[in-house]
């Protein structure tokens, strides 16, 4: 046996044989619940492709193997590609997340690999494929050690970001604020039908103030626990932050229910436990006590699953339009009992740390590491990883090269015609282009993304309790359209103002992509834009102003016929610097992502209203 560099412990071969579902180490323990993740992630494609499948085939083996190290990852490989190359630029920040905190496990797991490789080298005095893949004991524990130093440092940073951004004059607004759907839905949804909505109204403005403090308040936690200050109660204080804001998300009926948003997290808030802790809070009962606990939780889970789906009403019921969701299946959220399960799992490992008085890991330092193999990972990968996953957390909306699949999501924040945020400016760059006004279009391709209303799915009653704390009880959310797909956007609520186009402000950038999909499509369209004069300007220049130009496209390629021409020149035609007779995007255009449109809606309403992602 070879002497074990974390201490006095010694190498010993490692197991080969197929394990139980009840894991045997930290490593297992925190791939168990990845697995379960990725399969719901899965579950959404229903298998459709070769890919997918093998996918699939990589979760199941890496279960039944106790997370064998090739086996995890090759599974990790190909949950990264998924996350990323694989869907950009039209992806929620939830998939890059993922594709981040993955890579941190398996850059930690692949540099334990190759030590177990020398190690196995210098023992049998050669290259020994399969042993190079088994590790150690004390390795695999390490895996999860210095990955979780790393995850912590993300984590800590994705929320932190989250609710910087939200420091905006709108969302900060409750009559404005994302924050104040949420809040509607869940008191309409699971209060008693005898409350009268007035009353429930009178909580709406409290909306906004209590989701920045909460995430503010769990994210500093958090990078408290990441720093190794606070010890045990700053992790206790966060995690439980963070999973009480899930456990809401996941809870709020269609087409607000991002309960796969949810279970994502909650699938990485391990990391601030200690890992050999959080195997033995997901061993199998074995006790009387045990047996409680365990159908206690299943308990809750169903009650919570059955509540979410009687507050689910309408086509989403069924799956189909307004279902947020992508872990719904057979009339059921499947997100909301498996993160019921996951979170007391996770509480669980908390409280045995109290008990027993095993103090979380949290002392690392990098460049510190328990071993040569960690030391490696500490000094070369982590710094890496951390610096990728803060400066993804905050510097794209800043500077301008990120909107869709950064941190802003249901933040109210501006990031085209000036920044709205009471302690940074946004899009500082201005790559994006002029800001540009949809006045109107008869594409259908278009319209049914642009700019994305879902308040036809609320219920009457959320309705009338955001209309009653004087919010106009609409909302938008393109990114949902775009990231899931078309059919995912309910249509426009009946009646009233719900009837007409609404116009919505998008990057030049963002109007060139559109047409170019109106083109792809072989749709005949016609649509007038206005090129907004200056670069910044407050609400009622958004709406109202008449523009340095004002543009009308035609097209309809069944007859061979295009026309663009200059309204606000007495109709002459483009020039070749107007946007439909510019080239389709380049390449680092593209890279540039996707930008949300912001819908302008009538009575000069002077902050930016609810859009979503």
């Amino acid at each position: 046996p070879h002497q074990d560099l974390w201490g006095d412990r010694q190498f010993t071969a490692p197991s080969r044989h197929v394990q139980n579902m009840a894991p045997r180490d930290s490593l297992a323990a925190l791939s168990l619940i990845w697995c379960l993740q990725q399969a719901l992630m899965l579950s959404f494609a229903k298998l459709s492709t070769p890919f997918d499948q093998i996918q699939a085939l990589l979760l199941v083996l890496t279960v039944f193997t106790a997370a064998s190290p090739s086996v995890l990852c090759a599974a990790l490989l190909c949950r990264i590609y998924a996350s990323t190359i694989a869907v950009f630029p039209h992806a929620w920040e939830s998939l890059y997340w993922c594709a981040q905190t993955d890579l941190a496990l398996l850059l930690a797991l692949l540099t334990q690999m190759k030590r177990a490789r020398d190690v196995h080298a210098v023992k049998f005095g050669g290259w020994l494929c399969l042993s190079a893949i088994n590790l150690f004991p004390a390795q695999r524990a390490a895996v999860v050690h210095d990955a979780s130093i790393v995850m912590r440092w993300q984590l800590a940073g994705w929320y932190l970001s989250a609710a910087f951004f939200k420091l905006n004059s709108s969302f900060l607004d409750h009559r404005y604020s994302c924050a104040s759907p949420y809040l509607a839905q869940l008191l309409a949804a699971y209060l008693p039908p005898t409350l009268a909505t007035t009353e429930m109204a009178k909580l709406v403005p409290i909306a906004p103030i209590m989701v920045v403090t909460g995430e503010l308040t769990l994210s500093l936690a958090l990078l408290a626990s990441a720093a190794s200050l606070g010890g045990r109660p700053a992790a206790r204080l966060g995690v439980c932050l963070a999973l009480l804001l899930h456990a809401g998300i996941a809870m709020t009926p269609p087409p607000n229910n991002v309960g796969a948003f949810s279970v994502i997290m909650a699938a990485r808030l391990p990391a601030f436990t200690d890992g050999a802790t959080l195997a033995r809070a997901m061993s199998l009962p074995s006790t009387a006590s045990g047996l409680v606990e365990w159908a206690s939780t299943f308990g809750i889970a169903a009650a919570a699953a059955s509540a979410a789906a009687r507050a689910t009403t309408g086509t989403a019921s069924k799956g189909d339009a307004g279902q947020m969701s992508i872990m719904f299946s057979g009339g059921l959220d499947w997100s909301v009992p498996t993160l019921v399960v996951m979170s007391a799992a996770i509480l669980r490992a908390l409280i045995l740390e109290g008990c027993t008085g095993r103090k979380q890991n949290l002392t690392l330092k990098l460049g510190d590491g328990y071993s040569d193999a960690g030391g490696a990972y500490a000094s070369r990968c982590a710094p890496l990883l951390i610096a990728i996953a803060w400066l993804h957390a905050f510097v794209g909306p800043i500077v301008g090269v990120q909107d869709l699949g950064s941190s802003n999501m249901y933040g109210n924040l501006r990031l085209h015609g000036g920044s709205n945020h009471y302690l940074t400016p946004t899009n500082v760059l201005r790559l994006s282009g002029d800001t540009v006004r949809i006045e109107s279009s008869t594409s259908q391709v278009l319209n049914s993304l642009y700019p994305g209303e879902i308040s036809s799915v609320f219920t009457l009653r959320a309705t009338r309790v955001l209309t009653q704390a004087n919010h106009t009880g609409r909302q938008f959310n393109f990114a949902m359209g775009r990231v899931l797909g078309a059919w995912a956007l309910p249509p426009p609520p009946r009646g009233g103002l719900g009837d007409a186009f609404v116009p919505y402000t998008v990057p030049a950038l963002e109007l060139r992509r559109m047409l170019s999909e109106a083109r792809a499509a072989g749709e005949a369209f016609s649509l007038v834009y206005t090129v907004l004069d200056g670069a910044f300007g407050d609400e009622e220049w958004r709406g109202s102003s008449e523009g340095k130009r004002k543009v009308r496209v035609s097209e309809d390629p069944t007859r061979g016929s295009a026309e663009c021409v200059v309204l606000s020149a007495g109709g002459e035609a483009c020039g070749v610097d107007d946007l439909p007779k510019m080239p389709p995007l380049s390449v680092w255009e593209k890279a540039l992502g996707v930008w949300n449109p912001v819908p302008i809606l009538p009575g000069g309403h002077p902050e930016l209203h609810c859009f979503g992602p």
